[in-house]
């Protein structure tokens, strides 16, 4: 797409909300129009107005849009403009989980990359959401078995429990996801860990025979 032109105050342009609080520049990030990014990145005083990381009503950014798509060249422009790896919405998911949540394993190897230019990944793939969900646990419920494979290469841990005392083995059997159930067993994980109701994964999977 071509560079747009703008008219008009270039302050109304970066300040235009929807009615739950997205910027042009989260619809922009949605459907990956990498020159409107670039042209609205490069507004007069868009670091100081708005920048890179605006928040919608339910605290998600441009850059969390982009990631939920798998539009990595929108990515690229948000990180170069300064966009935040940490951000975390109003379910406290940060942008590794939503990756993993919508399946989008080169989002989740372009972050995982970034977070090695910056030194320390743990305090981002360690993140849990406000139901202590990792992101193995929605990979795990959701079924995205190569997302599980590479969380388990980057060093995720694939059996803690979340704050219902459920492990991803637990959330893939809820779902009845067999190969999700039979990739963390081969890993490792506990078919007989017990959640808060004293229920184990293969309590679990019986219900559903």
């Amino acid at each position: 797409m071509g560079m747009p032109l703008w008219t008009g105050d270039p302050h109304k342009i970066l300040t235009a909300r929807d009615d739950e609080g997205h910027s042009l520049l989260h619809w922009a990030a949605l459907v990956d129009d990498f020159g409107f990014i670039e042209a609205f990145c490069n507004l007069p005083d868009f670091d100081t107005v708005i920048g890179p990381d605006p928040k919608a009503s339910n605290l998600q950014t441009p850059l969390m849009w982009a990631i939920i798509k798998g539009n990595l060249r929108s990515m690229a422009s948000l990180y170069g403009r300064g966009a935040s790896l940490a951000a975390v919405d109003s379910l406290k998911a940060n942008g590794i989980i939503l990756a993993s949540q919508h399946n989008q394993l080169l989002a989740l190897l372009l972050l995982h990359y970034w977070c090695q230019q910056q030194g320390d990944m743990s305090p981002l793939f360690d993140q849990r959401d406000q139901l202590g969900c990792s992101a193995a646990h929605w990979a795990a419920y959701k079924g995205y078995v190569n997302i599980l494979r590479y969380l388990d290469y980057f060093g995720l841990l694939l059996d803690e429990q979340d704050n219902e005392g459920k492990t991803p083995l637990h959330r893939a059997a809820i779902s009845q996801w067999p190969e999700a159930c039979d990739f963390l067993i081969g890993k490792g994980c506990n078919p007989l860990a017990r959640d808060n109701n004293d229920e184990t994964p293969l309590d679990i999977a019986r219900k559903h025979v």
